[in-house]
């Protein structure tokens, strides 16, 4: 029900949740609490980064869905 692009999609965005979820709880649990500048704003952009990178996968699967089972 995926698509095509399943298992790739699936993988990259079994990682993203890993890397989302780890530095999420990171910030909850205080571990990001003592940090400023310039590393905090990069972890931050990094986690927009990744998040817009899960969009445009999840869009480009559906977009390869789409056509999936129908013959050229």
């Amino acid at each position: 029900m995926v698509g095509v692009l399943g298992a790739s999609v699936g993988s990259g965005m079994s990682l993203m949740a890993w890397m989302l979820g780890g530095q999420l709880l990171g910030f909850v649990s205080g571990e990001w609490r003592v940090v400023n500048g310039w590393p905090k704003k990069q972890i931050v952009m990094a986690m927009g980064l990744l998040i817009i990178a899960a969009l445009l996968m999840a869009c480009g699967n559906f977009q390869a869905g789409t056509t999936a089972g129908k013959n050229p």
